[in-house]
């Protein structure tokens, strides 16, 4: 049977040493033999899965969406997209709310330039005219500014114009690997547009403000999005915020899994680093890679990749 050294897998693979070794550990891939000399030998079952994990051909659009504000959507998409680039996946991350944190998060403050603005509701404006590469290999980024604000107003004025996004993204699908859409806090236009766009929806949930009554509109929330969709669509819980200390946020997290099961994704815990990197205006994996944030963005990243299956087109 064919075996496979370490190097041999990263030149065929493209994922990097530090990547194969962390999936190894965390039990994503089998832990291959050794030989003598105690290197890892890789079996012809181990590269499939590897070549099965590194998605060379999977092109999927997540939306992030949820109805509250402080939610952390901008939050997830900024770490969890650093982290697919991380693993050399070809990422693409969209702004769509006019505070523009995420853009702002990334280092970027536009001036004069088109925006999502333009890419939500002028028909001529691609894509490629307002992406812009950022500092970090494989990451990108669709910038957004404070005229986006009246894209809802303006999205409402034309005809079918909930789906412009949807055509230019699925234009360009064949460019990137992963593309997360940053919502606006509403149910608005510019959210249904992202909707629409989307082959699987992400619902940060804090779990340090969730209650009984959190559940059930959660469930609306759900509920009325996934009508609003013309094409299947999954949509999976990301518990957020999750302060272990305390015994309500642990009795809450069980009730989220009971009540969501299959649908719940690995939890985001509390942890300093996150905001600090944001006052760098930085991912948290660039900022303190040994950081609770950093290594459960990690953990998020390898579930996408390993367990949500990618949408058929």
């Amino acid at each position: 049977m064919q075996q496979y050294t370490t190097k041999e897998i990263m030149s065929i693979t493209g994922i990097n040493r530090l990547t194969l070794f962390r999936w190894e550990a965390s039990g994503v891939i089998p832990k291959p033999k050794r030989d003598r000399n105690n290197y890892r030998c890789y079996s012809e079952e181990i590269l499939q899965e590897i070549l099965r994990l590194s998605h060379k051909n999977r092109h999927e659009i997540f939306a992030i969406v949820n109805q509250k504000g402080g939610s952390g959507k901008t939050t997830t998409v900024l770490n969890l997209g650093a982290c697919l680039a991380e693993l050399n996946q070809k990422v693409l991350v969209v702004d769509l709310d006019s505070q523009a944190n995420l853009t702002f998060g990334l280092g970027y403050e536009l001036e004069d330039k088109k925006s999502t603005y333009h890419l939500l509701t002028d028909d001529k404006t691609a894509l490629s005219e307002i992406v812009i590469p950022t500092q970090f290999s494989n990451l990108f980024l669709a910038p957004a500014d404070i005229g986006l604000a009246n894209a809802d107003f303006d999205l409402r004025q034309l005809v079918l114009g909930e789906e412009i996004l949807g055509k230019k993204l699925a234009a360009a699908r064949e460019d990137y690997n992963y593309i997360l859409l940053d919502c606006p806090p509403s149910l608005g236009p510019i959210v249904s547009s992202g909707i629409l766009a989307a082959d699987k929806l992400i619902i940060p949930v804090p779990v340090q403000q969730f209650s009984i009554v959190g559940l059930r509109n959660l469930i609306s929330f759900v509920s009325v999005i996934l009508q609003r969709t013309k094409n299947k669509i999954t949509a999976h819980i990301l518990p957020n915020m999750i302060d272990e200390r305390l015994q309500s946020a642990k009795a809450m997290y069980e009730e989220l899994k009971q009540t969501f099961q299959s649908d719940i994704m690995p939890e985001i815990r509390t942890s300093s680093a996150i905001p600090d990197s944001q006052a760098h205006r930085l991912p948290v994996i660039h900022y303190k890679k040994s950081s609770r944030g950093a290594k459960d963005f990690k953990r998020l990243a390898d579930y996408l990749l390993k367990a949500v299956k990618p949408t058929l087109a």
